[in-house]
């Protein structure tokens, strides 16, 4: 989510890429979007994708994931929750492709700076 609201924010609300209508239920919907689904399914790739080890298998998580953005942008222009302008909604899959690169490159960072202490899996007591 820290990724993803500024992003959102910047590019798409104040670049005029979308409009928002004022309407306070389409509001609600916009931000569990934006806020709670869209950052929950690029955890759960993310959870379920790192343990892969084929990257054949990863990189078509990785499109899928990409498709499942890009669909809920369109639904959400298709339902009146934001207007895309122009090329709006061919920017907004890209746009919230740097979320899942970043969020990529978060967790492989954290994997490498705990294999690095010496930590690695099953090796974390929960006492």
């Amino acid at each position: 989510m820290a990724v993803n609201s500024p992003i959102y924010s910047y590019f798409l609300v104040n670049r005029h890429w979308i409009s928002i209508p004022d309407s306070k239920e389409m509001a609600v919907i916009r931000i569990v979007y934006t806020e709670v689904l869209s950052p929950l399914l690029l955890t759960w790739v993310l959870d379920e994708v790192l343990v892969q080890k084929r990257f054949s298998v990863r990189a078509a998580c990785y499109a899928a994931t990409l498709a499942l953005i890009f669909l809920g942008g369109w639904l959400l222009d298709r339902w009146g929750v934001v207007k895309f302008r122009g090329n709006g909604l061919l920017l907004y899959t890209p746009i919230k492709s740097i979320t899942l690169i970043a969020a990529l490159c978060s967790a492989r960072l954290v994997r490498y700076l705990m294999r690095k202490d010496g930590i690695g899996h099953g090796q974390i007591s929960r006492s």
